[in-house]
């Protein structure tokens, strides 16, 4: 299966992008995943296309909020990476129908003189 989606950082200056984006990315980390969960609810609502948002939290981990209010932790194991390839491993799994609480994705990421096997866990967030 392949799936493709366009995704924009939340700063970008093109609105036509953004509109049209399936997935929108916190350009910064956030200090506390409190704080990247307002910023995910209020994205959503500021965004009615978007499926899904997804903002890195300083210190570890990467939250994704998706249209219908679920949220998904992805704990990065390896190099640490951006908020954008946790959110498009999300998109993926859902769209293939891949359960997402405790699924374990591993990829390759870097360039070819450089490359290194990353992990991803993935749990659903309670509501709350």
């Amino acid at each position: 299966m392949r799936f493709a989606h366009l995704a924009c950082a939340d700063d970008e200056r093109d609105s036509r992008l953004t509109e049209s984006a399936s997935v929108v990315l916190r350009r910064h980390p956030a200090d506390r995943a409190v704080e990247a969960v307002r910023w995910i609810r209020r994205t959503l609502a500021r965004w009615p296309g978007c499926l899904m948002t997804a903002a890195a939290v300083r210190g570890g981990g990467v939250l994704v909020g998706l249209r219908d209010g679920r949220m998904v932790e992805a704990v990065v194991t390896g190099p640490p990476v951006d908020a954008g390839l946790p959110a498009a491993v999300v998109y993926t799994c859902l769209r293939g129908g891949v359960d997402v609480d405790g699924a374990v994705v591993t990829m390759r990421v870097g360039d070819r003189g450089r490359e290194e096997d990353v992990a991803l866990r993935l749990r659903p967030v309670p509501a709350g």
